[in-house]
């Protein structure tokens, strides 16, 4: 991420739903994870102007509701 960020590009973060299914049977660990990975990001300063995260890229592919 950083060598990306470096070169003047933007990096999007995004939630994978039908890859990962934390989010719908263990909300409290996704959030958490989440909530470590912007810590994590915030720290490196250089990198949190062109980072992005799209927690809910197409929330109900898996017709939740």
């Amino acid at each position: 991420m950083r060598y990306l960020v470096a070169n003047d590009f933007y990096v999007i973060l995004d939630n994978q739903f039908n890859l990962d299914a934390t989010a719908k049977y263990n909300p409290g660990l996704w959030i958490h994870w989440w909530k470590q990975v912007v810590t994590d990001l915030r720290a490196q300063q250089d990198t949190t102007n062109q980072v992005l995260i799209d927690l809910l890229n197409e929330p109900d592919s898996q017709n939740w509701r």
